[in-house]
């Protein structure tokens, strides 16, 4: 990949993105899960306010939610 690309492996499959249509996360993995605790702590840090709790759910197909909660 160059500059203006992005590249994901997973064991022989590779493919290419323009670099403007990605948002790289500093998470591990995209799982569910590890998503919504990347939405749920940058949530917390941005808002003005302070919260007695804070749950987020990513909806990962029909059935499957990935949650995080703070203080989780």
């Amino acid at each position: 990949a160059t500059e203006s690309e992005v590249s994901a492996t997973f064991e022989n499959r590779r493919w290419v993105f323009p670099r403007d249509d990605c948002v790289l996360l500093p998470v591990a993995n995209t799982t569910a899960e590890l998503l919504a605790r990347h939405i749920g702590r940058q949530l917390q840090a941005d808002l003005a306010v302070p919260l007695q709790q804070l749950r987020v759910e990513v909806d990962e197909c029909a059935g499957q939610v990935g949650v995080w909660q703070s203080g989780s």
